[in-house]
């Protein structure tokens, strides 16, 4: 196959070795001196043995996002072939995972799987797009039994009654507090609990906070990222007990929930009068830094530069760990996402597919791996990694496996703080509702999100019933066209 220019292939075979059986024939004489018996008759030969032949394996491969799967396929699939000796895993990667997919299918050299994050609903595209295969089949064939997932990931898999993958990552975004502890023990606050309410958060963002003049030397808090669009927004407006859509996905609601304008209030007011307190673009430019510089929400708390890290995600571990190995004393803690003055918390179902190639030519080989890749194993060595991703799989085995409570670079606390994280998927602070608008316009809706709300997060005006509106109104007309076709330009 050839690989485009982007693409980096690393083979694992599982190599197996055939002996070569070889007759040969000894011309036995007489010892010296002997008395030569009569000559036989010559025998007839028996038929030459025929080589042993190793059983033929059936190639199969999977296409990865570069830097997903670092250090732990070393380890796994040299297990998975000796339990499949008729299969070998072959795992590529790439960077442009979306132009792959459609020109790879095109050219008819698409892998057999294939994993993407499902914010974005490219991998719902592909399926209604004939690129991907519907599983329901060898899910039922090989009983892969659903009860293993949380279901809410698991629901996250289905589109028009079918399903098009398995879970391969699953987490909750907008559910999770992240504090630096050494800097509450130095102000003298008692660490985050679960019974936090967001006015607590701030609260707490006030006494963590260092100015001096006009300079803020620690920042009390931030949220997870610089805006409120993407993937998260559905999480931050939960809090207040509103949604984005109703429930099958047709329409937006903002305009028709007073909710949502009490919510947009809320963090414009957090942002807008706390100087000091809330980490915005806005804020920073205010005091007259570079926004540019804001930084990610996970360096911005591992330098000490913010104390809380708001509306979370749980895969954050991962980028946490250089800053534990480079300062021993380092600590960190996490609660679940501070409830909302209705009490409910808030927060987003979200997860990674692992989809099978409507064209593979080994369809069940294919799906054999797949069950080990989004299963147990796979998922607690990807936890583990200190390089790469480490967002779990949505499994509560996953979740809650004591490994992932020992490691070293991981807090105990944090571990079963994710693991109730995403046993909360289970009642209504969270749900899944289909990921997105039923037309898979979603990146559509995000950009209009982020001309809109980007204002109260940049300083450039306060939440207001204008922005709501101008929100709504750039909505509707996305919300009315039909799902996009295969161009990679999304």
């Amino acid at each position: 196959m050839s690989a485009p220019f982007d693409l980096t292939r690393r083979r694992f075979v599982l190599g197996l070795t055939t002996a070569a059986v070889g007759l040969y024939a000894a011309a036995c004489g007489p010892e010296e001196g002997g008395t030569q018996a009569p000559a036989a008759a010559p025998k007839q030969a028996a038929p030459a043995a025929e080589p042993m032949k190793a059983k033929e394996q059936v190639p199969v491969t999977i296409l990865a996002p570069a830097n997903y799967l670092v250090d732990h396929p070393e380890k796994l699939l040299p297990i998975f072939h000796e339990k499949n000796p008729d299969i070998n895993v072959e795992i590529h990667h790439t960077a442009k995972m979306t132009e792959h997919v459609i020109t790879r299918s095109i050219a008819g050299d698409l892998e057999d799987i294939y994993t993407w994050w499902m914010g974005g609903q490219d991998p719902q595209v592909w399926f209604v797009h004939g690129i991907t295969r519907a599983i329901d089949d060898l899910v039922k064939t090989h009983k892969v039994d659903p009860k293993e997932y949380y279901e809410a990931t698991w629901n996250a898999h289905f589109v028009d009654g079918k399903q098009f993958s398995m879970p391969w990552q699953g987490q909750v975004f907008g559910f999770i507090l992240y504090y630096n502890q050494n800097h509450f023990d130095e102000v003298g606050l008692a660490h985050p609990t679960n019974d936090w309410t967001v006015e607590d958060m701030l609260a707490a963002a006030e006494k963590l906070k260092i100015v001096k003049g006009d300079q803020v030397e620690r920042w009390g808090m931030r949220f997870g990222e610089n805006h409120f669009a993407g993937e998260r927004f559905p999480g931050y407006v939960r809090a207040f007990d509103s949604e984005l859509f109703n429930e099958d996905q047709r329409e937006f609601l903002v305009a028709k929930d007073a909710k949502f304008q009490d919510a947009l209030d809320w963090y414009s007011d957090a942002i807008w009068k706390r100087i000091g307190e809330v980490y915005t673009p806005g804020a920073l430019k205010k005091l007259g830094g570079d926004p540019s510089t804001f930084g990610g929400a996970y360096d911005t708390l591992g330098r000490g530069t913010v104390s809380m890290v708001a509306r979370g995600w749980l895969g954050a571990t991962g980028a946490m760990v250089k800053y534990l190995k480079e300062d021993p004393s380092y600590r960190y803690g996490a609660i679940l996402q501070p409830k909302g003055p209705t009490g409910r918390r808030g927060g987003w179902m979200t997860s990674a597919s692992t989809n099978l190639n409507k064209n593979s030519q080994h369809p069940d080989e294919a799906f054999r791996f797949m069950i080990e890749f989004t299963g147990r194993e796979w998922s607690v060595a990807r936890g583990l990694q200190e390089r790469g991703s480490t967002t779990l799989n949505g499994r509560r085995d996953v979740y809650h496996d004591e490994r992932l409570q020992q490691s070293p670079y991981i807090p105990k606390s944090v571990a079963l703080t994710k693991a109730q994280a995403m046993d909360e998927t289970e009642n209504e602070n969270c749900s899944y509702e289909g990921g997105g608008p039923w037309n898979f316009r979603v990146r559509d809706l995000w950009r209009i999100e982020n001309t809109t709300t980007r204002k109260i997060t940049e300083g450039i005006a306060p939440s207001s019933k204008d922005i709501v509106e101008e929100l709504d109104r750039l909505m509707e007309p996305v919300m009315a066209q039909p799902r996009p076709g295969l161009g990679i330009a999304r």
